[in-house]
């Protein structure tokens, strides 16, 4: 591999790993099972803002699909209504696979077959809460309270696990949305604390308690490969559920997270790949062996992984007409890890063509509301991967992008001045990054963040130095 080759090697693995926030063959497309053909709801992922403005594709309301491809885990609840159980399983598997509203859906549905049932009230006043992707949306405030009431009024008819989880449930939540919620979600913690003391044999107890502890420090686990204070325990819990019940959705999509950031990732890898295919109609959790396999060099099944989660979430949304945050981040997600193992294999027409497709999942109207500015990294990565496999001619044929994306238009004059400097254009090279200095020195750069962790200037900041190193080397003065 000559020297050009291979800095364009370590500039797609070091800007891959800039931008995937790591703190974050063919096949046939599986249907998507379902005993009802109601609509689905939306799924969120993102800030509260985000959830805002979504608002208004709101589907909650409409009657839950029982899907029939969610595993066999179950949560027993004090019911004598079987489909009442069923969708309460189902809530609690979706719940685990952090389709939140869509188990919130669920639970509703239980309240409705068996309005007696208490837990149907603790299950969605759980799924509106906050999680390690997403802080508590202070618009639910009111509508968690009162789901906190009604768990609360119908608790004496429950046994006393249910009972001791919905006094947990309670602490979590206030009347009034609160700017700092620490103090509540660390009272929720504690509880949780006590409830599992209690039940030390229950996974579910325990899952939801290593998820509590994980919600104080959502995406602190480790610095610099080093564990943070908090992680240990969670570990423990966590690897603890899975060796008495290794097939628990929920603990091993939670293993997977709280390890990948580590200097051991593979320690997940058990995890991996069981949530290939325990969940199968859960995209996100058959997407989810990717975030070991990126880490440890198994980038082929990465591809297969999130090959199959596109497939199931394609079948999912366009069956259950899902719309909001779901298909809006989720499903691109899959996307963009799908393009991320590819690039790491090799794969130049499975990595351009995947770049492609998610760049078409991009709203372009959103790009610019601060909330979502993450799209504009994943509408990005075409050129990226043109950079990475050397398609110097496509990448001069690439239109200008629009002034106001200023992420997206960074990265074009980025591709453009490695694209001059390989057809020896050192002049034109220069102008190129002088657009590129200019745009990233700008204030705003370091407001505006990929997924809330790498600010612009950080991540276009490679860039710059690639670059430049690259004109340099060219002229001599390496």
């Amino acid at each position: 591999m000559n020297k050009a080759n291979a800095a364009l090697v370590g500039l797609g693995a070091l800007l891959l790993m800039a931008a995937l926030s790591l703190n974050n063959q063919s096949l046939t497309t599986q249907k998507l099972q379902v005993q009802s053909g109601m609509v689905a709801p939306i799924s969120l992922c993102g800030s509260p803002g985000a959830r805002s403005i979504l608002k208004l594709m709101d589907t909650t309301k409409q009657m839950a699909p029982l899907m029939t491809n969610l595993g066999n885990h179950a949560m027993p609840i004090n019911t004598d209504i079987e489909r009442a159980q069923l969708f309460f399983n189902q809530g609690i598997n979706l719940y685990y696979g952090f389709n939140h509203l869509e188990a919130y859906r669920s639970f509703r549905e239980v309240a409705r077959l068996d309005p007696g049932s208490a837990m149907a009230y603790w299950g969605q006043a759980l799924s509106l809460g906050p999680n390690i992707n997403l802080p508590m949306d202070p618009a639910d405030t009111e509508v968690v309270y009162i789901a906190v009431q009604k768990a609360r009024e119908l608790a004496p008819r429950a046994g006393e696990k249910e009972k001791m989880l919905i006094d947990a449930i309670s602490t979590r939540y206030s009347k009034e949305a609160l700017e700092d919620r620490k103090p509540l979600d660390q009272a929720y913690a504690n509880s949780m604390a006590e409830v599992a003391k209690k039940f030390p044999d229950d996974p579910d107890i325990q899952t939801l308690y290593a998820e509590s502890l994980m919600d104080l420090h959502p995406w602190d686990y480790w610095k610099d490969g080093n564990p943070q204070p908090w992680t240990h325990e969670i570990i423990e819990l966590l690897q603890r559920v899975i060796r008495k019940n290794p097939n628990h959705p929920g603990a091993n999509h939670l293993h997977i997270h709280i390890v990948e950031a580590s200097s051991n990732p593979g320690a997940a890898t058990a995890s991996a790949d069981l949530l290939r295919d325990l969940v199968p109609g859960a995209g996100h959790l058959v997407h989810m062996p990717s975030h070991i396999y990126i880490r440890t060099g198994r980038y082929l099944e990465g591809v297969m992984a999130n090959e199959k989660a596109v497939a199931m979430d394609m079948e999912y949304i366009n069956q259950c007409n899902v719309q909001g945050v779901y298909p809006l981040f989720y499903f691109p997600h899959n996307y963009h890890f799908l393009w991320a193992c590819a690039m790491m294999a090799g794969q130049a027409e499975k990595s351009l063509s995947t770049a492609r497709e998610l760049a078409k999942t991009i709203p372009v109207e959103l790009m610019n509301v601060k909330d979502f500015v993450t799209l504009q990294h994943w509408y990005a990565v075409p050129m990226y991967t043109m950079v990475r496999f050397g398609k110097w001619e496509s990448i001069l044929k690439e239109p200008q992008p629009a002034d106001s994306l200023l992420y997206v238009k960074s990265v074009w004059h980025y591709a453009r001045g490695m694209a001059f400097v390989r057809t020896k254009k050192l002049d034109l090279a220069s102008t190129e990054l002088n657009h590129l200095k200019e745009i990233v020195a700008r204030p705003i750069m370091q407001e505006l963040t990929i997924s809330g962790f790498n600010s612009f200037e950080k991540v276009l900041s490679i860039g710059v130095n690639v670059l430049e190193g690259e004109i340099e080397l060219v002229r001599g003065n390496a």
